[in-house]
């Protein structure tokens, strides 16, 4: 893909280890600044190596976060994996999982929100291909707990379009913190706990209306 031919990986094992290091510390400074406002300088000091180490691996900034944000990116299915797991989810009523699952999910992109959003701003193809498979992998997953808890009477059809739209009520609202970030949104201030709970009422409301009324979700 053009985007990635722009990054270039380590040639020998040994140059592995000083990409890596440098790897963690790239990913501090991106989550905590303005991509704008970073330089290649300051990615080399804080990673302690030096501009031309950087540049062997990454051809600019935008190859630099490309490359980053799929790193990131392949984290999301494992942790989607544990939390939407079935077998694990039937400990809990329905509603707690989708709480935790939610609390999650803002958490991880309250700690990452500078370094997706730089990502999602270079408006390239391939990041967007990414957070439609991240979309697709989170809606099958919720589908199967749904299938699995829900009555054996509630149609598939109408699982999947409940999913489908959960995951649709979770990625808007993100994207909405990702682009706005500092910005108010909403009249009233909205703290992530109410946040969450709000998110939680709809995605539950959403299951219900997909649910005939004696196997209501709990």
């Amino acid at each position: 893909r053009p985007d990635l031919r722009s990054y270039r990986g380590p040639r020998q094992y040994r140059c592995r280890h000083t990409m890596d290091r440098g790897r963690d510390a790239r990913e501090g400074v991106l989550d905590e600044k303005p991509f704008d406002r970073i330089t290649m300088i300051v990615l080399a000091e804080r990673s302690g190596t030096g501009t031309s180490s950087i540049y062997a691996r990454f051809k600019d900034k935008r190859s630099l976060i490309l490359g980053v944000h799929g790193r990131l990116a392949e984290q999301v299915y494992p942790c989607l994996e544990k939390l939407l797991e079935p077998e694990r989810a039937k400990t809990r009523p329905l509603r707690r999982t989708v709480h935790i699952t939610l609390s999650a999910i803002l958490k991880f992109y309250r700690e990452h929100g500078q370094m997706v959003r730089a990502a999602l701003l270079v408006d390239a193809p391939y990041v967007y291909e990414r957070q439609v498979r991240i979309y697709f992998y989170a809606a099958d997953k919720f589908s199967a707990l749904l299938v699995d808890r829900l009555p054996g009477s509630v149609d598939r059809k109408a699982i999947d379009l409940a999913a489908d739209f959960a995951v649709r009520i979770v990625t808007s609202v993100v994207h909405q913190l990702l682009i706005f970030k500092d910005f108010k949104l909403g009249r009233k201030p909205c703290s992530d706990r109410l946040l969450v709970d709000q998110l939680t009422d709809a995605i539950m409301s959403v299951i219900d209306n997909a649910t005939p009324k004696a196997g209501r979700s709990n």
